[in-house]
């Protein structure tokens, strides 16, 4: 999960610095897809579930609550600075916990492969 994080921040920055928009795109998407992937690859539906909206709800909540409070602060185009900081904010929180706590859930039970020979009817 952490390769996968660390590739779509990689992206993220590249984005930002070439000024295109394709890229963040992609980067936002990396992030958002990549960790719940994860889970499901190590059999862990749960864990990708809560995966995605913990990295939908944290940069969102993160963003929202830094806009508000650079407005107050010091106007529109504090505020809008502000608020990216506060969504990057939202995102780090998101994959620290996805990492720290969803990865530590136990995988379903359910196997990967079913398996077809005589003795298993």
């Amino acid at each position: 999960m952490l390769a996968s994080d660390a590739v779509a921040a990689g992206v993220l920055y590249g984005g930002g610095v070439s000024e295109s928009d394709a890229v963040i795109a992609t980067g936002l998407g990396m992030y958002w897809v990549g960790a719940p992937l994860v889970h499901l690859a190590n059999r862990n539906p749960r864990g990708a579930e809560a995966s995605a909206g913990l990295r939908l709800a944290g940069p969102l909540i993160g963003g929202v609550v830094a806009l508000a409070v650079g407005e107050a602060a010091c106007g529109t185009e504090c505020g809008v600075r502000a608020g990216l900081y506060g969504a990057g904010l939202g995102m780090l929180a998101s994959s620290v916990l996805d990492i720290a706590v969803l990865s530590k859930t136990q995988p379903a039970e359910a196997p990967l492969f079913i398996s077809l020979s005589a003795g298993s009817f």
